[in-house]
């Protein structure tokens, strides 16, 4: 221990000093002593810290007091009043600096780390009527950006990234689940996770090498714990699904007359589609007005899940099983969802040093699906007039235009279903070489096989005179689709730790081997007897009537990694990464090596912030550079001549031939992104963290090909001659306190990011919806700006030329050349073409057995570009449906409208991109709000149980959108959306928690 002199002079001479020894324990280590705890004397320079077994010796006036504080604790100022023996037990903070965070190959204390890393508890997961881990993570971690674009079960289509868009090829999120990677985690029930680590900077992901410039996602699932008794799980929910938002167009009665001033705006001479005699039929009820978005979807689908765990473990044995079952209906007809999950993870202390384990998890998913797909059906209901309806008198399935309607493909064109399985295995060795020194290995496989079966049903559609018009799927068919992929990989470390003094080392060394096949098989057969049968042998034997495909990738990665950890005193820390990877997606240069250093200072363990420790409790200043590379960008094979198959007739005899499909190049490697992070967390008053981060990444070799005449033949190979720039902020404040009985916590997310581009190696600019220009954003909006409407025909005159058919209403195009006439020439950049400033807030409180949770998730900032039946009314050939919200459109007494004149002639240019179709489509969404109540322990007792916990939940309860955006459609529509894909739900719960 460390006995401090007394050096004592500002104190008053008049206080003797006495010498004062003890211990400090603390909560959270069991009441044992905690090593390097401070020990100050209040409004002085003197401290000490404590020994190994946290015992302490320093002199203060004998009526003094001491400041004892420890990194994670609460200070504790306790007077002397005399006293030579005081022990002390330190209570952790309210913050978050205790906890263990997952990282790359191991885990470290969150107050150590030098590296930027968020992280997402179990608590955080739990009791959401979510099925996808992805989607549950959405607002909870700031950099970590997703965008859900619709709600399909099981087909849910939602983009991630973390950080944002580094390259101008493709550097997707590793997905690493107990240490392996994986390519999704959709598999997953999110009972089963413990915690979720969100790996940003080059410092944490360099250990991942040439797969991690995406960021990486790292998952670790539950396990149990040794010497404690079996501790049984049940959790149960259900709960009623509703779109959140859906098209809402005019009906029949208002759709006549709008339709009929649409064609005369276009020409005042014309013979309207709806005389009036048959307007008033639909004006009068004769004849329907069709809703057709209730013919394709309910209103409402009932989803419910179940989850039972058994945990525990005895001297040498630590176990977590668990199994789920989650049933989601699909809104729309024919859609239905189930997953079922089991889990074993398993641990045995076969001796002093030797540890084995196994970690194993087991999904089936079942799909179902129209045979024709959502979309299809949802984009007819754009198409198909109100004025028309989906039965005639007879009752018979009714054509529209000689061809089908909304009604009959959801509910006679056939059901597609998709079997999908998924094994992942974890085989665990640990063997302590020395107390100190240890051995890890692991093998892991994991396999995932699909097998859809789709059949296309022949069916009739009528007119109203009870004819047949068409059959529909003629012939019909039947499709078989077959897929597996396996994935084995090896991994042996060797983790050392080492304490002298002050002075703390930990040294990771590692070796990875891993591999991955992909084998696809399909089989399309048309003309079968009838829709009963629906197996290949059944269809035609006419060899022409039968399709077969199949191929097979593969691919490898070898690796060498280790990492270098040194703490001085607990407040300098220094980490080194490094990674060797080798992979057969190149040829010449196979290998790169990507390393990585942080630094960080706990400035709150210097002596000159010790006075304000009880306000500032903890500060520390990081800072990391590094590298990880890209090994996505290429496609498997970028070295090899790859060869196509097709077929010429000659003499009316099918040929087979083959030819090059690519260019090679066997020097191709891999994108290099360097980055360079600085951060600073600190905490003060006990009850409030604070994390910001700044930083900037630089990608070079980016692949890229050259422009090539036609007469080459093929496309040019790609070169690594990008480069792009992306840097950004991250700030995250956190509170947690309470008031008696009353516990309350809020937190805040907010980052952004920018990119630009540096270089595209001679190979640019192109131009485009999203162009590529050196100096811009890789995705941003490049067209016509948008200057109003016209308002007079004298307008029109005296504006440069765009059509000659311009009336009134038109849109009017800025003229940004001055050459007299709108041209491609006179596009501009309009905007940023990505979600910008993102943005959660978490609030919870509870009191007594009740508790509250809330988690708001939004955009301050998003152009997006809609098309098709949500841009303008009647889009199909001039036919087609009208929004609701397209009422606001231009006349002489509605100049001020936001969408131009009522038109069936898309050939005008109302319809071209411009910044007149970039809508602000930024929002606040209430993702989820959860109220619970914990029944009384007494009364639970009794009942044989140790907890019983109800509750009532809502996610995606509200979405609030600028006054602009269209109602009918969710902010989150991908770009170029219409409104016609599946739609983000609305989903109402009760369910409840019980152990025993």
């Amino acid at each position: 221990m460390k006995i401090t002199k007394p050096i004592l002079n500002h104190l008053n001479l008049q206080d003797s000093l006495i010498l004062v020894t003890g211990q400090v324990t603390g909560v959270q280590q069991g009441l044992k002593g905690i090593s390097g705890a401070t020990v100050a004397v209040k409004e002085s320079k003197e401290q000490s810290q404590t020994d190994s077994k946290g015992m302490f010796s320093i002199r203060v006036p004998k009526n003094g007091s001491l400041v004892f504080s420890y990194v994670g604790h609460q200070t504790q100022v306790v007077p002397v009043h005399g006293r030579k023996m005081l022990n002390v037990t330190l209570q952790p903070s309210q913050t978050s600096l205790n906890e263990v965070v997952v990282v790359g190959y191991g885990t470290q204390k969150k107050a150590s780390l030098t590296s930027s890393v968020s992280t997402v508890s179990s608590e955080d997961l739990e009791n959401r009527a979510v099925p996808s881990v992805i989607n549950i993570l959405q607002g909870q971690a700031g950099g970590l950006n997703i965008q859900q674009t619709d709600g399909n079960p099981g087909y849910g289509s939602t983009s991630v990234d973390i950080r944002g868009n580094s390259t101008l090829s493709n550097n997707p999120v590793l997905y690493i689940v107990d240490g392996i990677a994986v390519n999704n985690i959709n598999y997953l029930n999110p009972n089963d996770i413990a915690s979720v680590s969100i790996l940003k900077d080059a410092s944490a992901t360099a250990i991942y090498g040439a797969r991690a410039s995406g960021g990486v996602l790292l998952v670790t699932t539950k396990k149990g714990k040794k010497n404690s008794k079996p501790n049984v799980q049940y959790s149960a929910m259900l709960g009623a699904q509703r779109p959140v938002r859906l098209p809402k167009f005019v009906d029949a009665p208002q759709f006549v007359d709008l339709y009929n001033q649409a064609q005369l705006n276009d020409n005042p001479n014309a013979q309207v589609k709806f005389d009036p005699e048959l307007a008033e039929k639909y004006k009068s009820g004769a004849l329907p007005s069709t809703n057709w978005i209730p013919y394709i979807l309910d209103n409402r689908a009932m989803q419910n899940q179940h989850n039972l765990s058994v945990s525990g473990g005895s001297e040498n044995v630590d176990y977590f099983v668990s199994g789920g079952y989650l049933n989601q209906g699909g809104l729309i007809k024919n859609v239905e969802y189930k997953r079922y999950n089991t889990r074993g993870n398993v641990n045995v202390q076969v001796s002093k040093r030797l540890k084995l384990g196994v970690n194993t998890v087991l999904t089936k998913e079942d799909k179902q699906q129209p045979a024709y797909g959502i979309s299809n059906a949802l984009q007819w209901s754009y198409i198909v007039p109100v004025t028309e309806y989906p039965y005639t008198k007879g009752g018979n399935d009714r054509s529209y235009r000689g061809g089908a309607q909304p009604n009959d493909i959801m509910t006679k064109g056939g059901v597609s279903n998709e079997n999908l399985n998924t094994i992942n295995t974890n085989f665990l060795a640990e063997f302590k070489i020395l107390d100190n020194l240890v051995l890890n290995g692991t093998y892991s496989y994991n396999y995932t096989n699909s097998f859809t079966s789709a059949f296309f049903s022949r069916y009739p559609l009528y007119n109203d005179n009870e004819q047949i018009v068409v059959y529909v799927n003629d012939p019909n068919s039947a499709s078989k689709v077959n897929y597996a992929q396996s994935h084995p990989t090896g991994i042996i470390t060797l983790n050392y730790n080492k304490t002298l003094g002050d002075h703390a080392l930990k040294v990771l060394l590692g070796y990875s081997q891993e591999s991955d096949r992909y084998d696809y098989n399909a089989i399309t057969r048309y003309d079968f007897l009838n829709n009963s049968l629906d197996q290949i042998d059944a269809g035609s034997s006419d060899p022409t009537l039968t399709n077969v495909s199949g191929n097979a990738t593969s691919y490898a990665v070898r690796s060498w990694f280790g990492r270098v950890n040194y703490d001085y005193r607990g407040r300098y820390l220094l980490e080194a990464n490094a990674r060797y990877d080798g992979t057969s997606v190149f040829q010449n240069k196979k290998y790169g090596f990507f390393p990585s250093v942080s630094a960080g200072w706990i400035i709150s363990e210097e002596n000159f912030l010790k006075p304000i420790t009880n306000v500032l409790n903890f500060v520390k200043l990081r800072a990391s550079y590094g590298q990880v590379g890209n090994q996505n960008a290429s496609g498997l094979y970028p070295w090899a001549n790859t060869i196509g198959q097709d077929r010429y007739i000659l003499n009316k005899n099918s040929t087979t031939t083959t030819y090059y499909n690519n260019s090679p190049n066997p020097d191709l490697t891999w994108e290099v992104k360097t980055t360079a992070n600085v951060g600073l967390d600190f905490t003060f008053l006990n009850h409030i963290d604070v994390n910001v981060d700044l930083f900037r990444e630089r990608t070079s070799g980016i692949l890229r090909s050259p422009v090539v005449p036609s007469t080459y033949g093929i496309g040019a190979p790609q070169q690594n001659v990008g480069k792009l720039q992306n840097q950004g902020f991250e700030v995250n404040i956190a509170y947690k306190n309470h008031v008696n009985d009353f516990h309350y916590h809020a937190s805040v997310n907010f980052s952004d990011n920018r990119n630009k581009i540096l270089d595209l190696g001679g190979t640019g600019p192109s131009y485009g919806d999203n162009p590529l220009i050196v100096g811009q954003s890789r995705w941003i909006w490049y067209g016509l700006k948008a200057e109003g409407l016209f308002q007079s025909v004298d307008e029109i005159a005296n504006h440069a030329t765009q059509t000659p058919r311009n009336i009134p209403g038109d849109i009017k195009f800025r003229d940004v050349n001055g050459d007299g006439k709108i041209t491609p020439d006179d596009r501009v950049i309009l905007g940023q073409a990505t979600p910008r400033y993102r943005y959660g807030i978490n609030l919870g409180g509870s009191y007594r057995g009740f508790d509250i949770g809330i988690l708001l998730q939004g955009v301050m900032s998003n152009l997006a570009r809609v098309s098709g039946g949500a841009q303008v009314p009647f889009f199909y050939n001039g036919d087609g449906n009208m929004l609701e919200s397209q009422l606001d459109y231009w006349s002489p007494t509605n100049p001020d409208a936001r969408y131009p004149i009522l038109r069936t002639d898309q050939s005008i240019n109302n319809s071209q991109f411009s910044s007149w179709w970039l809508f602000n489509a930024s929002y606040l969404r209430v993702k989820n709000i959860q109220l619970g109540y914990t029944m009384n322990s007494k009364i639970v007792n009794k009942l044989g149980l140790s907890s019983l916990r109800f509750f009532a939940s809502a996610d995606n309860l509200f979405v609030f959108t600028n006054k602009d955006f269209p109602k009918s459609l969710d902010p989150e529509i991908s770009n170029y959306g219409d409104g016609s894909n599946y739609p983000q739900v609305r989903n109402l719960s009760l369910g409840l928690n019980l152990s025993f």
